[in-house]
């Protein structure tokens, strides 16, 4: 018997979903991408929620202009931002970076302890851009290039 943990799963399939309806909902010139959540009876809901989306873009920037230039580690100086999503709402963010060029296992999991060291100065960037009394909490994943 294989033990699976589910919420990890559903987290992957609902990020993977965002971001391919991401560019399929495009409304005049404002680009709106939905939010994925399961409902009480544990069905699969959409929602527009533009202050999270507004949220996400502002942690993006931040998150980039940080990573290339303000940790001062050049292991993380090339990392691009690739997108910030609700996970599952917009007290928790899914953070996706694409290394700049293709790397091993190892070395990605050598990356993502680095980011783990930094997540606290990450946070600390993301407060001071937002006005929100409480930081939302941030999962860090890092992807090959495709």
């Amino acid at each position: 018997m294989v033990n699976v943990d589910l919420s990890y799963v559903r987290l992957s399939c609902l990020t993977e979903l965002l971001i391919a309806r991401q560019d399929s909902l495009t409304f005049g010139k404002r680009v709106r991408q939905e939010s994925l959540t399961y409902g009480k009876t544990g069905k699969l809901m959409t929602k527009v929620d533009r202050k999270a989306l507004q949220l996400c873009r502002q942690i993006e920037r931040t998150l980039g202009l940080v990573l290339g230039g303000e940790l001062n580690d050049d292991r993380v100086r090339d990392l691009l931002v690739l997108s910030v999503v609700p996970a599952p709402n917009s007290n928790h963010l899914l953070v996706t970076l694409q290394a700049p060029e293709p790397l091993s296992q190892e070395e990605l999991w050598g990356l993502d302890h680095v980011l783990a060291e930094h997540k606290g100065q990450l946070r600390a960037a993301m407060a001071a851009d937002i006005s929100r009394r409480k930081t939302p909490e941030i999962t860090l994943r890092v992807i090959n290039p495709m």
